[in-house]
């Protein structure tokens, strides 16, 4: 253990030493930021002044490999990377190819995305100025150049400036790059060094993956364009027309929901030949959609904006399909029919000269959404040319246009519109803006009306048909002989019954017992009749207590011949049947209206005839409950009440009531002492009586719940949530035990064994039963104490087989467990001065953030944004659309001429990211080869 969470060593052939650091949130700030400056503290500022002496480490000579948990690699990767460092002392890090990994239509648009953002960005960036990236997944890093660049990297957000919340939280990877861009480092890229990492492979944490990469992306690339001349000064390698270079790319990016727009309404224009004022009405809605869209995101619920981004993908991809199919037909039509059409010059075979068939002049031979297509297919062919080991990954491309509005509109507007969420969005635990929305929840509404309606109308078949039906079967032959030698009893001797026609009886208890209470109900009569029994089985019934249907449920055969019931066939039958009601059970709540007195008690029985002997007897307020709990069947016999059905129902009744106030559950001396350190004994009572008894209870609990026991007063409650994180955790692990008396072990619920037994739940098999339970079933049972609750459906949560994987982080745990404190070394003293209170690594106080300052920055620069991004859009469309040249239509050009200066301006921007990825592909052979030359030595 150290002061920063805990530290695996190894010693690697007796050679190498090797280290893990795991950190603990509660004592390093949580993010990935803060543990990038934990380690960068650690290597730059203890372990290269530490190895000095002994292995003359330095900053420029000592590097750091970052790489995700899902990183695939080899050792010749990381290699590679270092050559490009040790080649250059200007390089501050060097970033490789990083392919995903995965399965589904999303992985393969992600592994064409992947592929041209290499190919043409990286390699465009690494020729013409400086790679702006760095991926944290895999590249590496020289420690003099992260030193230059730390203590600003160390910095935290400020809550007035939004902006600096995307820049440095939400893109920490792109940030240190551009500081080291900044500070004039050179970043490069290798695309030698290849890895392999697993992407989303589901839509919606692909959404909340990008939704964090595109705003913090934008956000760093405006910060640098912003202090171009500083950049320009301080980096040889950036010059002023990269800087341009960015900033066009960044426009484009702005513009691309329009340009999407523009894509399919300018293909079902040269497709379909639609006229202008359909094309006019096909842009004027998707534009209104995309708006519509974009207010629904900043509004609606965050799980709908993701699944009416899956409608909406689903609709656009139909969409481009179509607008595929016509570009596919117009293709094939400029090349193969319009020869004689577009040509004006052709060779007259029997007079060898040319004719001429258009006298205005040249005109193009293909229409500009032809050549664009043609120029595209041929430019992506043939940078698979140059990558032949990755030319598979072009057949994603259809994938790739297919999804152009999903990536390029819908993602944008999805990202823009959640600037204000800061939640990291992938790998996390789900926040309880998603647990209460979605359609899940309207879903479980109409499946309960459902289930309520099927179970009412089944119910009322059951009365009508099944009792008959079912249940009339041959009476099988009976004598006294055989009910004598069958072992139907238990063996147990049975108490003797009061008889009420006593004389002294009666005198002892003069009308304290309502009889006219526990008269047979008709409904009980009725189920007699229907099931066919005889008219006398109600008079027995009724004179052992069993007045209703709630007392006949789940009884069995000796219970019926205890009553004198000798008839087999009949007993057999009556067992069937009771086992078939639904059954009653007592439910206690101490803290509810039900046990207000012990009227309520017995009304909760259904034995409230018996309020008046229990009132002679002395048990009548709130505070004579207790008392109850200590009677036996003797003790209620004695006060007079003698029937069978209702004698069972009071000691069930009672053996409830006994857990709200059985001594297992007092405060442990422990919980006492720990509040009595935080001065609020005066609580004691409120832990004590919502099952908080230990501290495994109290660790971890939150401030709702303390004010859900009774501690109104917020600041005590908000103290003691603080206290209780710093308890050791109860962490229950997936498993199932030996039997339920083992389960409750496991919980620390012991106590509770003799309720569950009484319930029917014993060994292994019903452990299965208790699958089912909620909350309000283990009230039912007499358990009503907040925390023993809780751990309750905890535990039947964890009621499953642990995958092997479980099982190995169960078992690293047990081990952990065991680890002492490491406090003496000076590794773990550099820990404790760094860890001091004011030094950046050290967690804040929540309550000292400006939490609702920040929000409201973010929320504030989400509708600029939105509005910013909807104006630049309007204003673009409206551009093309209105400077046009009827003129140019002679020669088959756009009559828009914006348009095509724009075409010709992308034109020429892929154009050079074509040339300096052919110029990277020649570095990265010479690269290659030398490699091959230094093979033999590197081994060495």
């Amino acid at each position: 253990k150290t002061p920063y969470g805990y530290r695996l060593s190894w010693l690697v052939e007796n050679v190498m030493p090797f280290s893990i650091h795991l950190k603990d949130n509660t004592k390093i700030k949580n993010k990935k930021r803060w543990s990038q400056v934990m380690y960068m503290n650690y290597v730059l500022n203890y372990r290269i002044p530490a190895s000095n002496n002994t292995t003359h480490m330095t900053g420029n000579n000592t590097f750091i490999l970052t790489t995700d948990a899902d990183i695939q690699f080899t050792a010749e990767s990381a290699v590679v990377l270092l050559d490009m460092l040790d080649s250059d002392p200007q390089v501050g890090a060097v970033c490789a190819r990083t392919h995903p990994q995965g399965s589904g239509l999303l992985y393969w648009y992600q592994v064409f995305d992947y592929a041209i953002g290499h190919w043409f960005q990286k390699a465009a960036e690494h020729i013409l100025g400086c790679v702006l990236c760095c991926p944290g997944c895999f590249s590496a890093f020289r420690c003099c150049a992260l030193s230059s660049v730390l203590e600003t990297y160390s910095t935290e957000v400020s809550n007035s400036k939004a902006t600096e919340f995307l820049i440095k939280d939400m893109g920490e990877d792109r940030w240190l790059c551009t500081l080291l861009v900044e500070n004039g480092w050179r970043l490069e890229y290798c695309a030698i060094s290849e890895n392999y990492t697993h992407c989303p492979e589901g839509f919606d944490e692909f959404f909340k993956q990008r939704r964090r990469w595109i705003p913090s992306t934008v956000a760093n690339l405006s910060l640098l364009i912003t202090q171009a001349s500083k950049v320009t000064q301080m980096n040889d390698t950036v010059s002023i027309i990269f800087v341009l270079f960015q900033g066009v790319l960044v426009f484009s990016t702005a513009i691309s929901p329009a340009t999407v727009i523009l894509v399919i309404a300018s293909g079902f224009s040269s497709a379909y030949k639609v006229s202008d004022s359909s094309i006019m009405a096909i842009i004027v809605i998707l534009l209104l959609l995309s708006v519509a869209y974009g207010i629904f995101c900043v509004y609606g619920n965050p799980q709908h904006q993701l699944d009416v981004a899956k409608f909406a993908t689903f609709f656009f991809t139909i969409i481009m399909g179509v607008v595929f199919a016509g570009n596919f037909k117009n293709i094939i039509y400029d090349f193969i029919l319009v020869g004689k059409n577009y040509w004006p010059c052709s060779i007259n075979a029997t007079t060898n000269l040319s004719i001429c068939n258009n006298t205005t002049g040249f005109i193009f031979p293909l229409t500009p959404s032809t050549m664009y297509l043609v120029l595209f297919t041929l430019l992506f062919i043939t940078s698979g040319l140059f990558h032949l080991n990755e030319f598979s990954c072009l057949i994603h491309g259809v994938w790739y246009f297919l999804a152009l509005p999903s990536g390029y509109l819908l993602l944008l507007i999805y990202s823009v519109a959640n600037l204000d969420d800061r939640s990291w969005g992938t790998r996390e635990a789900s926040t309880g803006a998603l647990e209460g929305g979605g359609f899940e929840k309207i879903k479980s509404f109409f499946l309960k009306v459902w289930q309520k309606l099927v179970s009412c109308f089944k119910r009322r078949v059951d009365k009508q048909n099944n009792y008959v039906e079912e249940n009339k079967q041959p009476i099988p032959s009976y004598d006294a002989a055989t009910a004598a030698s069958d072992d139907i009893m238990d063996g147990k001797e049975q108490q003797p019954l009061i008889d009420f026609s006593d004389e002294a009886v009666g005198n002892q208890y003069p009308n304290f017992v309502n009889d006219a209470a526990f008269r047979l109900v008709s409904e009980l009569r009725e189920w007699l009749k229907v099931n066919e029994f005889p008219q006398e089985y109600a008079e027995v019934l009724e004179q052992h207590g069993y007045f209703n249907l709630h007392f006949i449920a789940g009884l069995k055969v000796e219970d019926f011949q205890a009553m004198g019931l000798k008839d087999r066939g009949y007993v057999l039958r009556l067992e069937r049947c009771a086992q078939k009601l639904p059954p009653f059970i007592v439910a206690i709540n101490q803290t509810s209206i039900e046990l207000s007195d012990v009227g309520t008690w017995l009304n909760s029985l259904e034995l409230q005839g018996y309020q008046q002997l229990f009132e002679a007897a002395g048990y009548k307020t709130k505070d004579d409950l207790e008392n109850l709990r200590g009677l036996k069947r003797t003790d209620l016999q004695k006060m007079g009440i003698g029937k069978r059905a209702h004698l069972h129902r009071f000691e069930e009744g009672i053996l409830r009531l006994s857990y709200l106030y059985d001594a297992k559950f007092k405060l442990m001396p422990e919980v006492v002492k720990w509040l009595e350190q935080h001065d609020c004994t005066r609580y004691a009572s409120c832990f004590e009586q919502e099952g908080y008894n230990s501290l495994l209870f109290i660790a971890g609990i939150k401030t709702k719940d303390l004010e859900a026991i009774g501690i109104k007063d917020r600041g005590i409650a908000q103290h003691l949530e603080k206290a209780a994180k710093k308890l050791p955790m109860f962490v229950l692990e997936k498993g199932i035990p030996d039997d339920v008396p083992v389960w409750l072990k496991g919980l620390h619920l012991e106590a509770y064994e003799a309720l569950f037994t009484s319930a029917g739940y014993r060994n292994k098999d019903d452990l299965e039963n208790l699958k089912g339970l909620k909350s309000d079933d283990f009230k039912k049972l007499g358990i009503t104490k907040k925390a023993h609750l809780q751990r309750l459906l905890e535990g039947i949560s964890k009621l499953t087989y642990p995958s092997e994987v479980e099982e190995r982080v169960h078992l690293t745990k047990r081990i952990l467990e065991k680890v002492p404190d490491t406090t003496n070394d000076d590794e773990c003293l550099y820990w404790t001065e760094m860890l001091d209170v004011g030094k950046p690594l050290r967690p804040l106080a929540a309550s000292f953030k400006s939490e609702s300052e920040l929000k409201e920055g973010l929320r504030s620069l989400r509708n600029i944004t939105l509005a910013v991004l909807l104006l630049i859009n309007i204003m673009w469309i409206v551009l093309l659309y209105t400077l046009q040249f009827p003129e140019l239509q002679k020669y088959n050009l756009p009559t828009k001429a914006f348009e095509l200066l724009f075409l010709a301006v992308y034109a020429l921007i892929v154009f050079v990211q074509f040339c300096a990825m052919i110029v990277h592909r020649g570095v990265t052979l010479i690269h290659y080869l030398a490699r091959i030359d230094s093979g033999t030595e590197d081994e060495n």
